[in-house]
């Protein structure tokens, strides 16, 4: 199995490096593939520029994967005390409750279920200017 893979990477790869291409790649073919980036603003990648993450709405793709989260004119601060104010009782944690990102978080919902009690969360760790809005308004 591992020989067909790298067998059929490397044909693919010879292929890549055959075909006449109007694009100027800087890097050999096989590093192409080979950068990683958080996707957080000021990540730099294997060349040393930055990478931006850019989230488009395309009609072609399915439902499930389309951006959830579209630009709005509120500021952070607006959403913060919208959310307190529309929800009895909100945690805004590590993660989320369904998979909570640290022990603490883990327990306030774990407790808040033993007791019935309904809640809402949003995760602060995928916006860390909401963190400091939520620790601004507390």
């Amino acid at each position: 199995m591992a020989r067909l893979v790298s067998s059929s990477l490397v044909r693919g790869l010879v292929r890549s490096c055959r075909a006449p291409s109007t694009a100027t790649v800087s890097r050999p073919t096989f590093q192409q593939f080979m950068t990683y980036s958080s996707g957080i603003s000021g990540d730099s990648n294997a060349n040393g520029g930055t990478s931006a993450t850019r989230v488009t709405a395309d009609t072609d793709t399915h439902q499930d994967f389309q951006p959830t989260s579209k630009g709005s004119d509120m500021s952070l601060q607006d959403i913060v005390a919208q959310d307190i104010k529309e929800n009895p009782v909100i945690i805004f944690m590590k993660g989320y409750p369904e998979a909570p990102r640290c022990g603490f978080s883990a327990l306030a919902v774990k407790v808040l279920q033993q007791y019935g009690v309904s809640i809402t969360a949003r995760d602060i760790l995928s916006n860390m200017k909401l963190k400091e809005s939520v620790k601004a308004h507390s």
